[in-house]
């Protein structure tokens, strides 16, 4: 049996030895944890008894210092029992005050994560490739917010924002490091990684958007900020100023229309459909129409949605995959169209297609050949659809 603990409190929390959870039999929330997690945070400092019986509840206990014993005498125990250490070897006693021993045998996730993000600041100013790498492994430490399942606990907020702003802080020192190397690619991704972590920041959010715009990504910038608005709007809250007045817009665009002009003569290089946002799709839409008021080829519209088999369920309910399946199948639904056609992920579920030169019927085998490719490329859940309909354009 090893004699360290293995401390993670980035996210949820639990404490292992070796391979074995020491805290999967107990309740987390007991007062037994909450005395450890308290000790923890504050391993700094002596935390009189008083402080204690005040911050779990124990104050209205017939005797509140015999409770706090008791607490104190299990919690030593069982980190004993699995670790074969003294009583006294991770929470000491020094007078009428406990502290948890910095020197223990122990490893902490955020410390960990601190010490990394500390090592960052050395490896940029060596201009140092593994700086990707290592901020990589902060990432994978943060697991979520510091003792995440104990949302109201006022105590914990000093910690947590500590973290949370430590964690920002050294991706903005990243990215700075990443622009100055134009490595837009990696930059995105951890734009992206660090957005699942702190939600609702407007500094990432707005950081994100502009470098998908400096990539010339307008589409795919246009698509995220529909998205972000729509997860500001489901959680009851205010769409920010400041990302409300960002310029998706090509920016590239001068004054002067010389430079386009002289890329008249180029040939595409792009393969497959032209992809847009759903607001560019809209206009394109428009310019079709009003083409099919002159004789033209035919035209079709294809609409396809990922649906919900279970009438008995909300079709508006988001499966944990049901993202996934969609980047997946929009991608397959991209690469199988034309270079002239025109495709729009319209959400996370309806996908827009118009086709120029095309008849119903021809319009109708190729939607049902995308269909049966990605089936039988990446399968679907049983509870998960592919639903079409093709609308001619007249």
């Amino acid at each position: 049996m090893s004699g360290r603990l293995s401390i993670y409190t980035l996210g949820n929390f639990k404490i292992e030895n070796g391979q074995q959870s020491i805290t999967g039999n107990i309740k987390k929330s007991s007062k037994r944890w909450k005395l450890f997690q308290y000790l923890l945070t504050f391993s700094h400092r002596e935390i009189s008894r008083e402080e204690l019986i005040m911050v779990l509840k124990l104050h209205n206990n017939d005797d509140p210092e015999g409770a706090l014993s008791a607490l104190v005498y299990r919690l030593r125990k069982i980190l004993s029992d699995y670790t074969n250490k003294a009583k006294h070897h991770f929470i000491e006693t020094t007078g009428s005050a406990y502290t948890f021993n910095q020197n223990a045998h122990y490893w902490h996730d955020a410390e960990e994560f601190e010490n990394i993000c500390q090592q960052i600041d050395q490896f940029i100013q060596n201009n140092s490739n593994e700086v990707i790498d290592i901020f990589d492994q902060a990432i994978d430490i943060y697991n979520g917010d510091y003792l995440n399942e104990a949302k109201s606990e006022e105590w914990l907020w000093s910690k947590r924002n500590h973290y949370r702003d430590l964690l920002k802080n050294t991706f903005f020192k990243i990215e700075d490091y990443l622009k100055e190397n134009k490595d837009y690619k990696n930059l995105i991704r951890l734009y992206d990684e660090t957005m699942q972590l702190i939600q609702f920041d407007e500094e990432i959010i707005a950081g994100s958007l502009k470098s998908l715009i400096k990539m010339g990504k307008y589409s795919q910038a246009q698509y995220r900020y529909n998205e972000i608005k729509e997860m500001y709007d489901d959680n009851g809250l205010i769409f920010p100023p400041e990302l409300e007045s960002l310029d998706l817009s090509n920016g590239n665009n001068a004054e002067d229309p010389v430079r386009f002009l002289e890329k008249l003569d180029e040939e595409c290089e792009h393969e497959g459909a032209f992809v847009c946002s759903p607001d560019k799709f809209v206009e394109l839409y428009e310019l079709e129409k009003r083409r099919m008021t002159r004789e033209v080829p035919p035209r079709c519209v294809i609409h396809i949605r990922l649906a919900v088999k279970d009438v008995n369920k909300d079709e508006d309910m988001y499966f944990d995959n049901l993202d996934e399946i969609g980047e997946e199948f929009f991608k397959l639904f991209t690469d199988h169209l034309r270079s002239g056609d025109i495709v729009c992920r319209w959400s996370k579920k309806h996908f827009i297609a118009l086709l120029a030169n095309l008849e119903y019927e021809d319009a109708e085998k190729i939607t049902r050949r995308i269909k049966n490719l990605f089936q039988a490329k990446y399968g679907l859940p049983d509870n998960v659809d592919i639903q079409k309909r093709i609308y001619d354009l007249c």
